[in-house]
């Protein structure tokens, strides 16, 4: 079981290894307990990743196994991140902006896939995990909060950075902003929030001709 927990407002808690804020922790169930795994990167602690300020959402890619997070950043570098066991993303008082270039000085320091300023508030995040449309099967997909956009990520063969990330056509009025899952069938659903109220739409795959 993975969690991830915001750093409530304060920058100095991500790189706090003290401190649950601003990380992503993993357990194990046993029966109706969680337990701390003995291969966790942290010998003893539930924390997985840390240096996160707000990993809204995550997915397991079923090619790779590894966790994609979408992160909301402040006012700047709004991320998708590849979470490692023991890996730190960055976030920390004093922090500049500095997109996908590296940071200096920080212990096992991770660059983001994909970072966003102005910030796009990327939420729902899902793998394509079926062979409907197979131009898209493995991709990544993910809803941006403040355009509602629809992501589509191509992961390169080593899944370990995006080769492209295009928004998705969603016709007039039509936002993509939170959640996202794919049916069995192969259709995308994702949901809205409005002034008064909110929608969950799907999208249909197109059999012969997809893109």
């Amino acid at each position: 079981l993975y969690v991830g927990i915001g750093d409530y407002g304060d920058p100095s808690r991500p790189q706090d290894l003290d401190l649950p804020h601003g990380k992503i922790h993993r357990f194990a169930v046993e029966g109706d307990a969680l337990v701390i795994p003995d291969d966790n990167p942290i010998a003893g602690s539930s924390i997985y990743a840390y240096g996160l300020r707000n990993p809204f959402d995550y997915d397991f890619d079923p090619v790779s196994g590894r966790a994609f997070a979408t992160e909301n950043g402040d006012n700047c570098d709004d991320e998708v991140n590849l979470i490692m066991g023991g890996f730190n993303y960055g976030y920390r008082e004093g922090y500049a902006c500095v997109g996908t270039s590296p940071i200096a000085g920080l212990t096992r320091y991770l660059r983001p896939i994909l970072s966003y300023t102005p910030t796009i508030a990327p939420s729902g995040i899902t793998f394509y995990d079926n062979a409907s449309v197979p131009q898209w099967e493995n991709d990544l997909f993910f809803c941006s909060w403040n355009d509602g956009m629809l992501h589509h990520v191509r992961l390169s063969s080593g899944r370990n950075r995006a080769e492209f990330d295009i928004g998705l056509d969603l016709g007039a009025d039509v936002t993509c902003r939170i959640g996202l899952a794919v049916h069995p069938d192969g259709s995308i659903y994702f949901g809205t929030v409005e002034t008064d109220s909110g929608a969950i739409y799907r999208l249909m795959p197109i059999v012969d001709g997809a893109d």
